[in-house]
């Protein structure tokens, strides 16, 4: 009974403690995601162009408001005519005009493209966090690769120097060849190289990390790569179709689309050229001098029709100009298209290759296990030595760090994905916390 409660009170403790560092290592990763946003300048300015692009729109909106102007002046004048003496005078004038814009269907096309614009610039501001967030992802997953890395080259290099110390006492026993000897220390000498290797590499992916978010204190939060993971139970996107299918969202493919909306609005706006401008004006004027005694009051409202009619070819040439700027935009989306297709293929492939690659170093490392068991046995009975077993816990450790290789390869190929589909939201990113939390 004491036990059962023992047990009881020890799976309550290990689930508590398992979700919480869960959830505060999902929040830290959300954290780090609008920290790193928050030391983007570039995101900063994005979002001043969206601002100003407000801005812009209203400055074109304003053109089809009523235009309300006045003008004066006050002067003296001093002329002697051919019959009769000089004339001294002073002079009033004032001039007020409301004038307000009837048909101008160029400030309509103008309005429509203003307002593509701005949704332009908000997709470059969501392409930009989308590319933080890669940026940031993938540089994680390179530190806790890298992290890894070092932590099974160091069992690698210690394997290599019990192997290099037990080769030494049978060289001095004259039990061993000197090549067989010579191999053994090269073998010593590599594991060392790599080793450090491997820590400068982890510098490398550190310094990276604080370049993106202003310190070193964050690197602290990833965990060496876990590649004990089983990927079917991770709830990935392994479909190749639901991939195709949502690149359709890629950020650049629907800047595009809307730039060949853009030039097929600018088509018509040129071709508002030939059309006629209607304004409505009214006016009022006044003016009086000292040298007469009635002052003129005048009153007026009025249409006014301005129609071109002949410019020297100077509209067919702008819309010519314009159609040839559509078929530009449109082979621009073709080849986006195209590009970001074959770049989603070339993800998908690492993503498989690895996957499949992850699948047959786990077969192989059971049976490394059962080799070293068999060997292990085999020195009891005196049938292997130090060095046989070393070799195959040196053979253990190289298929992990072979793992380790192609979990990161795998993670970073499903990153690559989510960005090119524009899938780096915070629920996808929790995913991610299996390669990136501790084992």
């Amino acid at each position: 009974m004491l036990f059962r409660v023992l047990f009881l009170i020890f799976t309550v403790l290990f689930i508590e403690n398992f979700y919480t560092s869960t959830t505060a290592f999902s929040a830290s990763l959300e954290e780090l995601v609008h920290k790193a946003e928050s030391n983007d300048f570039k995101l900063r300015s994005l979002k001043h162009k969206v601002k100003a692009r407000e801005y812009q729109i209203q400055q074109v909106i304003s053109q089809y408001k009523p235009q309300l102007s006045f003008s004066t002046y006050f002067g003296w004048q001093e002329y002697k005519p051919y019959y009769g003496g000089l004339i001294k005078q002073k002079l009033k004038y004032y001039y007020l005009t409301l004038k307000q814009p009837v048909y101008r269907p160029e400030i309509i096309s103008k309005l429509k493209q203003t307002k593509i614009y701005k949704k332009i610039d908000t997709l470059k501001v969501q392409q930009e966090k989308q590319y933080i967030r890669y940026f940031l992802l993938t540089t994680m997953l390179h530190l806790a690769y890298a992290k890894r890395k070092v932590e099974l080259y160091t069992k690698l290099l210690s394997f290599e120097k019990e192997k290099y110390r037990e080769a030494l006492k049978l060289k001095d026993k004259e039990f061993i060849s000197k090549e067989d000897f010579l191999r053994v220390e090269k073998e010593y000498e590599d594991a060392y190289i790599s080793f450090k290797d491997a820590q400068i590499e982890l510098d490398s992916f550190v310094s990276s990390l604080r370049n993106l978010l202003g310190s070193t204190d964050y690197q602290n939060l990833v965990s060496p790569l876990n590649e004990e993971l089983e990927i079917k139970n991770l709830g990935l996107t392994l479909d190749y179709n639901a991939w195709k299918k949502d690149l359709g969202k890629n950020i650049e493919i629907k800047i595009a689309e809307k730039n060949v909306k853009i030039a097929e609005i600018e088509i018509k706006r040129r071709g508002y050229e030939r059309y006629p401008k209607v304004d409505l004006q009214l006016s009022y004027s006044y003016a009086s001098s000292s040298a007469i005694s009635v002052a003129s009051n005048d009153k007026r409202i009025a249409l006014t029709l301005d129609f071109p009619i002949y410019q020297g070819g100077y509209v067919s040439a702008l819309k010519l100009e314009a159609l040839e700027l559509k078929k530009a935009a449109f082979e621009d989306l073709k080849q986006i298209k195209k590009e970001k297709s074959m770049q989603l293929d070339d993800s998908w492939h690492k993503l498989k290759q690895a996957e499949e690659k992850i699948k047959n170093l786990k077969r192989k490392l059971l049976n490394d296990y059962k080799i070293y068991k068999v060997i292990k046995k085999a020195l009891e009975k005196g049938l292997k030595t130090e060095i046989d077993l070393k070799n195959q816990e040196v053979e253990i450790v190289r298929d992990k760090i072979l793992l380790n290789e192609e979990v990161h390869t795998f993670s970073t190929a499903y990153v690559e994905l989510l960005y090119l589909t524009s899938n780096l939201d915070f629920k996808n990113i929790k995913k991610l916390n299996c390669f990136l939390s501790p084992r």
